[in-house]
């Protein structure tokens, strides 16, 4: 019997299952075999698939704000526990366990993926977190290579507070204890440089 192998992150789209050559009824016997779920009947997941995952695809959503910074490997504020998903704005999909952003995205989210595209978690860490948490979020996305800070100036951010993020970030902090560091040396009026 022919098995269905899952990516590392657990999960697959219906869709691209189907494209490559299986047949609706040999997917389902397949899945029933391997323990494999069907959710929203669009992903076909693991059954141990990552929550902040399981929240998105059972919502018609995909995974954003501090719940995606593990997928880029960004720094993040302690204590967030609660997955933070983006749902279309119109959408009627709730959730009393879920953080739910109901924002236009300022990219396309890519295909067939349940973690938004870097500029929409971005976006949301500026709508939800304070300023010096989502510039820790920020300069670590700058720091890390994940975008580039002629990217971000180029971005249209919706919210004052992201544009004031985009002309505030920086590559040069090492970590989120260094940008809290210059960004409170900054708000007392302290000039801070690098040397190198």
């Amino acid at each position: 019997m022919r098995r269905i192998i899952l990516p590392a992150q657990g999960y697959l789209h219906r869709a691209t299952l189907l494209e490559n050559g299986w047949r609706p009824d040999a997917l389902r016997r397949a899945m029933a075999e391997q323990g494999l779920e069907l959710l929203r009947r669009t992903w076909v997941a693991a059954p141990d698939l990552d929550l902040r995952l399981r929240h998105a695809a059972t919502l018609g959503g995909v995974v954003t704000c501090v719940s995606a910074t593990d997928a880029f490997g960004l720094w993040r504020s302690e204590g967030t526990t609660r997955p933070h998903v983006r749902l279309p704005p119109h959408s009627s999909s709730g959730s009393s366990v879920v953080r739910l952003h109901r924002a236009q995205p300022v990219a396309l989210a890519p295909a067939r993926e349940l973690v938004d595209a870097i500029e929409n978690v971005l976006a949301a860490v500026a709508a939800c977190l304070p300023f010096a948490d989502a510039l820790v979020v920020w300069e670590s996305a700058l720091q890390r290579g994940v975008i580039t800070s002629a990217h971000l100036r180029a971005v249209a951010w919706r919210t004052t507070v992201a544009r004031q993020l985009a002309d505030t970030a920086g590559a040069l902090s090492d970590s989120g204890l260094e940008t809290r560091f210059v960004a409170g040396m900054r708000r007392v009026g302290v000039s801070v440089c690098s040397r190198w």
